[in-house]
């Protein structure tokens, strides 16, 4: 009787724990897979493990296309992953080969993920700066404050504030008096939402770190009259005038700067200025729409 290997084997990448970490070419993330061979009575044994990623900024589509990472022919089969589409999403699929050459089919299937968190700095300056928050947070204003107080050392910021609509076409800025109220900071302590730009006031310039996971969905209803919303894209920048292209019904969008005051953007007028990640800016809007923060 000859028993001949004729069934490829199974290869699975194992989990990656913890989820969310910092990786990069100096840190690299060491990713193993298991695989075997289940041909009884006879195994031939495998020959190599290929190793599958795709990447997507923010866990969702639009994914890039399955690419090779690498092969491995001695067990165990690990890989050293260096992130190279920086921070976002990584989905992982290996595929495994015998020494007869029967080849596991590739299901194109996410066996393992990765997120790897935003860290960058921008310049806030002396005075009001318009800002969002670019990562996945659970936070209120006086959270907003205290992660810029920390990094700082002291209190450099005191006030944040939000435009709080009132009715469909009434609106008034409220602002979070940073400590104060009874019990402290309690005045105005609201909650702070993806896609939504704020005011801060801060007493110096000051370099701010963002680091943490990105965020994931934008879902902003946008009124009709002015909205504070923000850009949180942080595979891509964009200009005012892109924005205002592509929300439904925005006639305008304005930004402002302590040292040189508001630039407004008006499509038959000019003055398209340039908008990135972490920036907070006004869009006015002729009836309601959505903003998904420039996400496709």
């Amino acid at each position: 009787t000859v028993f001949v290997d004729n069934t490829p084997p199974v290869a699975t990448v194992d989990a990656i724990i913890p989820y969310c970490q910092e990786i990069n070419d100096t840190n690299p993330l060491t990713i193993t897979v298991t695989a075997q061979d289940y041909a009884e009575p006879c195994i031939s044994g495998i020959k190599n493990v290929t190793l599958y990623y795709r990447f997507s900024c923010y866990n969702n589509s639009p994914w890039t296309p399955w690419m090779k990472w690498g092969v491995d022919d001695t067990h165990p089969y690990t890989f050293e992953f260096t992130a190279p589409n920086g921070s976002g999403f990584y989905e992982f699929e290996a595929v495994s080969v015998d020494n007869l050459g029967n080849k596991e089919t590739q299901t194109f299937t996410a066996e393992a993920i990765l997120c790897v968190p935003l860290n960058f700095t921008y310049e806030l300056k002396h005075g009001w700066n318009l800002i969002t928050v670019p990562i996945n947070v659970s936070w209120n204003a006086g959270d907003l404050a205290n992660y810029i107080n920390k990094q700082a050392g002291y209190m450099i910021c005191d006030t944040v504030v939000m435009l709080h609509a009132l009715n469909q076409t009434n609106q008034t800025h409220i602002g979070h008096p940073v400590g104060e109220g009874s019990p402290p900071g309690t005045i105005n302590n609201f909650t702070i939402q993806a896609g939504i730009g704020y005011w801060v006031f801060l007493h110096d310039n000051f370099t701010l770190r963002w680091v943490g996971k990105p965020i994931e969905n934008i879902s902003v209803q946008l009124l009709e009259e002015f909205n504070l919303i923000g850009w949180a894209n942080h595979c891509m920048n964009t200009t005012a005038s892109s924005v205002v292209e592509n929300i439904t019904s925005a006639t305008m969008a304005i930004t402002y700067d302590s040292y040189i005051g508001y630039t407004v953007y008006i499509p038959s007028v000019g003055g398209d200025f340039d908008i990135t990640i972490g920036r907070g800016f006004y869009v006015y809007c002729t009836t309601s729409s959505m903003w998904y923060g420039g996400r496709p």
